[in-house]
């Protein structure tokens, strides 16, 4: 009888240990399990992602639509192995522009509505380009005013908003990165009003889905138009291997990169 009333006090001292420790246990800032899962998703070796801006512009009673969508998929990122293939579309005023593109042996191609080119490309360059296109709705930890986490089973849901003032950097880099889709709109001067988003991070602490909508003024050649941005990205399966199949080469002509704008 003693044993048994000693045994279950051990057991009860045990758990309350448990119970403390758990209790005591620090969870993780909000800012962060997103710098982690930002710096997570940059190091993966391979990637499959969608993502889609769309871009409403106003003024007075004009509208203008604007839709960029973009599929990636890379496979062993950061050698000289390294394959990188790509589709897009723009949708502008009724008008869609199909474009592929895709890298192997030094060489950057690019299919635009039927007209293929290829142009000479080094590595540190093309990680550059992705990198940009990549990391465009990954915003400075520094740039957030507020950022709060809550747990949805096993996956994480980070919701914030950021400092307007703060974002006028982001803003130039974005739409550099555009390149082509919005040229001359990398020497806007933008107002931003507000800026507001949410990552989802898996169990391992990837982040599969982000969203991230800005409402702001942007300011050209004396001219104001209003411009609101909703950017979505879907990382699919982030940390599993990417099976890359690229394109056939045939039929590209190789041009100056010069003609492209791209360098």
């Amino acid at each position: 009888m003693r044993k048994s009333v000693k045994r279950a006090a051990i057991i009860a001292v045990s758990a309350l240990l448990a119970m403390s420790i758990a209790g005591c246990a620090k969870k993780k800032d909000p800012k962060e399990l997103y710098t982690e899962a930002i710096k997570k998703n940059q190091e993966l070796s391979s990637m499959d992602m969608s993502s889609v801006v769309k871009m409403t512009m106003s003024q007075g009673e004009e509208t203008i639509d604007v839709d960029v969508d973009m599929d990636i998929q890379m496979a062993d990122v950061n050698t000289d192995k390294m394959k990188y293939v790509a589709k897009g579309s723009t949708s502008l005023m009724g008008q869609s522009i199909e474009t592929s593109m895709f890298y192997t042996d030094g060489y950057y191609y690019m299919d635009m509505m039927g007209q293929k080119m290829k142009y000479a490309m080094d590595m540190d360059k093309l990680m550059e380009q992705v990198k940009q296109t990549t990391d465009n709705g990954n915003l400075n930890v520094e740039y957030m005013k507020d950022i709060q986490a809550k747990k949805d089973g096993d996956t994480t849901i980070l919701t914030f908003s950021a400092d307007p003032a703060k974002m006028d950097s982001y803003m130039k880099e974005m739409m550099e990165s555009m390149g082509g889709v919005m040229q001359g709109m990398d020497t806007a001067q933008f107002t931003i009003k507000t800026v507001e988003g949410d990552l989802t991070l898996n169990k391992e602490g990837y982040y599969t889905n982000m969203k991230m909508t800005m409402d702001m003024d942007m300011t050209m050649q004396g001219e104001t138009i209003g411009l609101k941005m909703e950017m979505t990205a879907e990382v699919h399966d982030p940390g599993k291997t990417v099976e890359v199949t690229l394109p056939d080469t045939e039929g590209y002509q190789e041009i100056d990169p010069s003609v492209l704008n791209v360098g």
